[in-house]
């Protein structure tokens, strides 16, 4: 499946803007840029739209092959604040 056919799949990460930019051979990029819409209550952006980034890289990654696969379990660790204007990269 092609990037496109997965992303009008996933209706969560396309409402947040998340473009896959590549998945393919167990492997996938994508990018989210921080806006108005993912921040939280602190001005920060939210965890769950960072998280959402990064189950839609695993998700891609792991379903690249034509195969369906899904998780049972992912763990996240934020190392520090994102803020607007910034263009997250998942891999």
């Amino acid at each position: 499946m092609n990037t496109e056919e997965f992303m009008k799949r996933d209706h969560f990460a396309s409402l947040l803007g998340i473009e896959l930019c590549v998945a393919e051979n167990g492997t996938a990029r994508a990018r989210l840029e921080i806006d108005e819409k993912h921040l939280n209550g602190l001005n920060m952006a939210h965890g769950g739209a960072i998280f959402t980034l990064a189950d839609l890289v695993f998700a891609a990654a792991s379903n690249s092959y034509d195969s369906v696969a899904v998780g049972i379990h992912a763990d996240i660790y934020f190392l520090k604040s994102v803020r607007k204007g910034t263009v997250l990269t998942g891999e």
